[in-house]
């Protein structure tokens, strides 16, 4: 965004020097738990502060612009080709996960380079891919979950929940299923 400013950093007073235009907030006063932190960290929305002039439109649509950058896509049921609401969207390197919406669509902002994403929901196996994130626009991935090919035999057990419940989840031939989920239902 810097490079777009008109005079590349020289503003203010002649000792004042912002090195590609940019300052860094934090430098001149430490704000902890802002709307910025808030915002990010709760809805995956980047808030920040721009103090613009008219001679920094250009700066200002060059920063918007950062928003076509990264991954972005569906992610949708493979029976029912229905959206998966609430679906994590996780990024290897990265500690923040982003959340698909209702319509199952989901946007990840990210700076060019190559991503595994891995996408998780719950009752669905996960589900890993490769991208290439280019400079010029947001990569389209769209993932299709299916549900586990495991079925369920017998019948309900009375159980005593206080004393703990330990045991192995295993298929129909007797091997061991990895991140098996269940559940417990008060009926």
């Amino acid at each position: 965004m810097s490079d777009s400013h008109p005079f590349k950093g020289q503003c203010g007073p002649a000792f004042e020097f912002f090195e590609n235009g940019v300052t860094n907030g934090a430098s001149w006063y430490i704000l902890y738990e802002g709307m910025q932190d808030f915002n990010y960290i709760t809805t995956n929305c980047f808030e920040i502060t721009l103090e613009l002039g008219y001679d920094n439109r250009v700066a200002l649509i060059a920063f918007t612009e950062e928003v076509l950058r990264g991954v972005k896509g569906f992610v949708i049921d493979s029976d029912s080709a229905k959206p998966i609401p609430k679906a994590t969207i996780h990024i290897e390197g990265i500690n923040h996960d982003v959340k698909s919406a209702e319509d199952g669509d989901y946007w990840r902002l990210l700076t060019p380079g190559h991503y595994t994403v891995t996408v998780s929901a719950e009752g669905y196996e996960s589900k890993s891919v490769s991208v290439d994130v280019s400079e010029e626009w947001a990569s389209v991935v769209n993932v299709t979950l299916t549900k586990p090919n495991h079925k369920v035999k017998g019948k309900p057990l009375p159980i005593n929940l206080s004393k703990g419940v330990f045991g192995e989840t295993v298929d129909s031939s007797g091997n061991p299923i990895s991140d098996a989920l269940i559940k417990f239902f008060n009926n």
